[in-house]
């Protein structure tokens, strides 16, 4: 799983980015501890995917 960091100003492009690529809305979380994929600036967002959920009806018999 890829997750993508961004600043405040880059925070478009990081979301735009990640919905071509994985083809879904991200989870946005704050994040203050890395640097930015884009400009290296310190980031402000981590964009991940969800977690994949199994699906219910996996369990019917």
């Amino acid at each position: 799983m890829k997750i993508i960091y961004s600043c405040l100003d880059d925070y478009d492009m990081a979301i735009d980015d990640f919905i071509i690529e994985y083809e879904t809305f991200p989870v946005i979380e704050k994040d203050e501890e890395h640097i930015c994929d884009y400009c290296k600036e310190k980031s402000a967002y981590r964009l991940r995917k969800t977690e994949d959920v199994a699906d219910p009806s996996d369990d019917m018999v």
